[in-house]
């Protein structure tokens, strides 16, 4: 499978990337200048640089950050110089590439046509639980008086309830629940199945944003082998990019 892209707008490209890009992660045990090599064959593919791609140090947060054009190229070359303590993005400027790295995970795409933000958030099961979705949402909302009923949202694959397991204790991530997640948490006698995509649904709506504005691909990447790395199916593996971006003149 190639490329899956978003576009919401004319000046506004997403991105999620599957196996035939590779891993795109510095953090998976793989070499690092096949990783850089990759990233670099994939900007050329999308047309941008990649020292205008930003890179949020992911782990599993609930909390998002605005970049500006001093952030350019943050983490693209290394893990370590991406933006700590963060699992989100957003801007408002152009040429700049908001990218994160996932295999089951959540990846959701955000554009405001009316402002010009694009956002872009890694939501795994803890971030999920933790409820980065919502955050975000009022994050932007707050901070820059944006309209939630204005956003265009894209959700990716990601893991599906029916694949998911977890044997984790999930009560340290539901102490700050502000809604009822028991319908999206299927408890078994060794595991959970978290249904991640329909909470991340759940949250979205409930903020205010138009069902009819969220897209969704309706994929599962535990069961798409040929065409996605899922870390509950392998444990080992790769990590897919998704990105977006806002088009224009590419600076010198």
């Amino acid at each position: 499978m190639t490329l899956i892209k978003y576009q919401p707008a004319a000046d506004i490209v997403g991105y999620t990337t599957t196996k035939e890009q590779g891993n795109l992660s510095f953090t998976v045990g793989d070499k690092p200048e096949l990783v850089l090599e990759r990233r670099k064959k994939l900007a050329d593919t999308i047309g941008i640089d990649l020292n205008r791609f930003v890179f949020a140090r992911q782990q599993h947060t609930d909390k998002i950050a605005k970049v500006t054009e001093q952030d350019a190229g943050r983490g693209a070359l290394s893990h370590e110089e991406g933006i700590p303590g963060v699992d989100g993005l957003y801007t408002f400027d152009e040429n700049l590439v908001l990218a994160f790295f996932h295999a089951d995970c959540v990846p959701i795409l955000l554009h405001d046509p009316v402002s010009g933000l694009i956002g872009a958030i890694h939501s795994g099961w803890q971030g999920t639980l933790h409820e980065i979705t919502r955050k975000a949402l009022e994050k932007i909302q707050e901070d820059e008086g944006i309209d939630l009923a204005n956003l265009n949202v894209y959700v990716g694959p990601c893991l599906s309830k029916e694949s998911s397991s977890i044997d984790q204790d999930l009560s340290p991530y539901l102490v700050d629940s502000t809604f009822n997640k028991t319908d999206y948490i299927e408890t078994t006698t060794h595991e959970f199945k978290i249904d991640t995509r329909g909470l991340t649904h759940k949250m979205l709506e409930d903020a205010g944003v138009k069902k009819e504005n969220i897209t969704t691909i309706e994929q599962d990447t535990y069961q798409m082998d040929e065409s996605y790395f899922s870390f509950q199916r392998d444990t080992q593996t790769g990590r897919h990019l998704t990105l977006i971006y806002k088009k224009g003149q590419q600076p010198n």
